[in-house]
């Protein structure tokens, strides 16, 4: 049975195979319906010419076809117009927005086959960007419709100008008018929970100011309590663990402030895939979520997006135009050197803990800067599993590595000589279940702190 498939296969190739590929643009234009309307057109009319004039009655329907064809859905839309809205102004990923169309016909006849196109594709740009079709629009009216839009990608939508297409009747030709836009919508970026933080001790506090409402482990102990699961193994307090032979751990003050700093690597040529889940992507939701969690806890939060230094601003209002800002971020990042990445490193406080969000590929280039010792924790996205050439086998062989990635350890694209010591840091290369891992990984750090 394989036999006959393999066989079966060869002959389909065989038969579909382009030989003349430098040819297609001559020919392919007979692909086109309008192609055969048109040579049946020429031969009934030369029949009705030079055999029968009876020929000449199918001969000026197909003329007739091709005319009305061409020009009558330029004719359509010359009577219409359209304006589009949004029903609030922000929204995050993956959550439902209301999206309003009017469409306004002035001739006294309907218009028929109308397609709203363009400006809401953020996954593919190869596909067909259709958002909304409607059958017809009465004469002398003004319609309006109404849909739920859900974005998988942040961004600013639509991405552009969207058009409103008719081909009717016969779909030879289609004619479109560009939609006025009222109001657009921001899509930010979604965040996850991060239950867990890293101790106050690896933020290195900017000053001596301790609270006694906040547990941490740089002040005086506030006292004792028994292990539960999550504690960091730094709090254990061995002699009451020896006394009464069970985990007992310290509590200390912490420090009522502190600091992060999160470098985003935008290096266009660190990142792999394309649309919502690809590596840039995700490295933007990570720093948003990490921003978030330390954010919450009244840090000092300092993201670093290739040239550019934002700093966090206190409240809700503050996290919310930190999220605006990702939001607008190019799709394929920021080209930054490594001379600059290495330069904006060294103006930099010995304070606060620092995290760098980046790929394999981005510790490989950026390896001096990276590596440096000021940079405590890296998030490091494996860029192979973001490719959209990932074979099966490619999958299979980051599975078989399941080990030495857990033993901190990692194969990346680069040259081994070239690549950076990953050890402690947080290596993820799980796209279709991220967060989790992601979640795991860093819960695991933190107990290790």
């Amino acid at each position: 049975m394989s036999v006959m498939r393999a066989e079966w296969n060869c002959c389909m190739n065989a038969v579909t195979y382009d030989f003349c590929p430098s040819a297609n643009r001559w020919v392919y234009w007979m692909k086109h319906p309008a192609a055969a309307i048109g040579f049946a057109a020429l031969a009934a009319c030369a029949a009705g010419v030079f055999i029968n004039p009876a020929a000449l009655v199918p001969g000026g329907a197909l003329v007739v076809t091709l005319v009305l064809g061409y020009f009558w859905p330029r004719l359509a839309m010359r009577g219409v117009s359209a304006s589009l809205s949004f029903g609030r102004n922000r929204a995050d990923e993956n959550e439902a927005s209301t999206v309003h169309l009017t469409v306004v016909n002035r001739w006294p006849f309907p218009v028929w086959g109308l397609m709203l196109e363009g400006g809401f594709q953020s996954t593919n740009e190869g596909v067909r960007d259709l958002a909304l079709a409607f059958a017809r629009v009465g004469a002398w009216s003004t319609s309006e419709f109404s849909w739920e839009f859900v974005a998988d990608c942040r961004g600013e939508y639509p991405r552009r100008t969207p058009k409103l297409v008719t081909g009717f009747p016969f779909g030879l030709k289609r004619a479109g008018r560009e939609v006025e836009v009222v109001s657009k919508l921001l899509v930010r970026p979604r965040t996850f929970e991060i239950e867990e933080l890293l101790d106050a001790a690896e933020t290195r506090p900017n000053d001596d100011h301790w609270s006694d409402n906040l547990v941490g482990e740089c002040g005086d102990m506030l006292g004792t309590r028994p292990f539960r699961p999550g504690d960091s193994l730094r709090r254990v307090h061995w002699a009451q663990t020896a006394r009464y032979d069970r985990l007992i751990v310290c509590e200390r003050q912490a420090s009522s402030s502190s600091s992060l700093e999160v470098d985003l690597d935008a290096d266009p040529n660190a990142h792999r895939g394309q649309g919502s889940d690809s590596s840039w992507e995700w490295s933007i939701r990570i720093a948003a979520s990490l921003c978030r969690a330390y954010h919450r806890q009244n840090a000092r939060v300092v993201c670093h997006v290739g040239g550019e230094e934002i700093v966090v601003m206190q409240g809700a209002a503050g996290f919310e135009r930190f999220l605006d800002y990702l939001a607008r971020l190019p799709q394929h990042g920021t080209a930054v050197s490594a001379e600059r990445v290495r330069g904006r490193k060294s103006r930099r406080c010995a304070d606060g803990l620092r995290i760098a969000v980046t790929t394999d590929l981005g510790m490989a280039r950026h390896e001096s800067a990276w590596a440096s010792r000021l940079d405590r924790r890296a998030v490091v996205l494996r860029a192979a599993a973001f490719a959209e050439s990932a074979t099966t086998a490619n999958l299979m062989t980051l599975k078989a590595d399941e080990a030495d990635r857990d033993a901190g350890t990692l194969r990346c694209e680069c040259p081994p000589e070239s690549t950076p010591i990953l050890a402690g840091h947080i290596i993820i290369d799980d796209v279709r279940n991220l967060s989790s891992q992601f979640g795991k990984r860093w819960r695991r750090a933190c107990r290790a702190a």
